[in-house]
């Protein structure tokens, strides 16, 4: 039994002798290596050195790897990645040109190998410099060329400078105020306006708020430099004073015209400028005055009359005397000077230069007459007076070619004549007459241009009393 189970087992031995071996591969070793990583930094730029990362397969460098640099800034939400660097023996550089000054950024090294997977590196933390470790500085000269209501700021050399070195700049701000207030007024310029360095800035802008005059006022300018990581610069505020506004205007002569023992002045167009600004600004136009000066013709003494309205037609009644000859002009008062500006003078006669005819009857002006002159011109149309003994008939071809008549009573009082038709109606007016040797005058005592001048003559053949027509037709008298 005992040899049997022997030879049972050498029999299992010897099976087991000849069936061939079988052992498990061995799973390679894949080892990752980062060294020393080192970072300087500007205000928008940093270089990052670090030993060259590498990955070792059982040992053995695998040389395809890639390494890519990978960083965000604090407050950012895009990760930023670089795959290019430079390299120096066993270090590679990152140079990174586009950050931000003073900002905190956090960034790391990925290596990637392929089938055997990627690493990152240790966290990298850095920041940026401060703008403010740099000097900046805005350079130019000024002069302010300024009238009463308007300036032109002409600057030059204009130039945004980093530590002393020019650096481009885009656009420049121009802000201006009242010295004593805080409300500026600002207007951008940029690239195409500034030329070689120059600017010049009008002011008002727009031609809105225009200045005031024998005023002070203040400028500052504000320079924005192309690149961004340099901040905007305000410069220290400049002022200068406008002088008194140059004031003129044109005035219409004044229009007169009588009325009883009145003249009534009018004008219906004024217009004044400030620097040649028409009315630039109503409040500050309606603190002129506004004045008619009169005085009797061939006196040196002007009285004085304010006017009721303002600018564009203005109007006033100035005592009178029969008798006498006025003249009448328009004064005013403008600005903070309070200058002094003058229309042309124009006249008014109130009565006849040779003495009225008198008397209480029309005995002196006994006669046949032809209207010659009316308003100072030939008439276009027929009239004859035929005169007698307190009766004057009128004898008119005014709106056709047939003759009119009308026949009125008349009377003389204090070298005015007036009359009645013999239907009753009065004439339209009363006449201040005058005569001479063949001629007579007839002044319209309300209207002083309303001058008829009548020449002795014959009634012409053919007009009788019969042509007496309709009393609506009109009435020269």
């Amino acid at each position: 039994m005992k040899r049997y189970i022997y030879i049972l087992l050498s029999a299992i031995m010897m099976l087991a002798a000849c069936k061939p071996s079988t052992t498990p591969e061995t799973e390679k070793v894949v080892m990752f290596h980062f060294g020393e990583i080192s970072v300087e930094t500007t205000t928008n730029s940093a270089t990052i050195t670090a030993e060259k990362p590498y990955i070792t397969i059982d040992g053995v460098k695998l040389e395809d790897a890639e390494i890519t640099l990978h960083y965000i800034g604090r407050g950012h939400d895009i990760v930023e990645y670089m795959e290019e660097y430079r390299e120096e023996g066993d270090t590679i550089i990152f140079e990174v040109d586009n950050l931000f000054p003073d900002l905190e950024y956090t960034a790391y090294l990925i290596l990637d190998g392929g089938e055997y997977g990627y690493k990152e590196s240790d966290m990298i933390y850095f920041a940026t410099e401060k703008l403010h470790n740099k000097e900046l500085t805005v350079s130019y000269t000024w002069e302010v060329d300024a009238k009463g209501v308007m300036a032109t700021i002409n600057l030059s050399e204009l130039a945004y400078l980093v530590d002393g070195e020019s650096v481009d700049f885009d656009m420049i701000e121009v802000d201006y105020a009242r010295k004593d207030s805080s409300q500026w007024i600002s207007k951008q310029f940029f690239g195409g306006s500034i030329v070689d360095g120059t600017l010049s800035v009008e002011i008002p802008y727009n031609g809105k708020e225009y200045l005031e005059d024998n005023s002070d006022y203040k400028f500052r300018i504000k320079l924005c430099p192309a690149d961004n990581t340099y901040r905007a610069i305000t410069s220290a505020e400049n002022e200068f004073k406008t002088p008194y506004a140059e004031i003129t205007a044109d005035i219409d002569a004044p229009t007169l015209s009588r009325e009883a023992n009145m003249i009534n002045a009018t004008v219906e167009n004024i217009e004044i400028y400030y620097d040649g600004i028409k009315d630039h600004n109503y409040e500050y136009s309606t603190t002129a005055e506004y004045f008619f000066y009169y005085r009797t013709k061939d006196t040196e003494m002007w009285s004085m009359v304010k006017t009721s309205g303002v600018h564009e037609k203005m109007s006033a009644t100035i005592p009178a005397k029969e008798g006498n000859t006025y003249e009448v002009k328009v004064v005013i008062f403008a600005g903070k000077e309070e200058v002094r500006i003058e229309s042309e003078t124009s006249e008014i006669t109130f009565a006849p230069s040779t003495p009225p005819v008198s008397g209480g009857d029309t005995s002196a002006v006994i006669g046949t007459w032809h209207l010659t002159e009316w308003r100072g011109a030939e008439p276009s149309f027929d009239i004859y007076l035929d005169i007698t003994d307190g009766v004057v008939t009128l004898y008119q071809r005014l709106e056709s070619r047939a003759w009119e008549c009308f026949v009125s009573s008349a009377a003389i009082e204090e070298g005015i004549i007036k009359g009645t038709y013999v239907d009753g109606v009065a004439w339209g007016t009363s006449y201040y007459v005058t005569t001479g040797d063949d001629t007579m005058t007839w002044i319209d005592t309300t209207d002083s241009t309303d001058i008829s001048v009548y020449t002795r003559a014959t009634l012409p053949e053919g007009i009788t009393r019969a042509a007496m027509r309709d009393i609506q037709t009109p009435r020269f008298l």
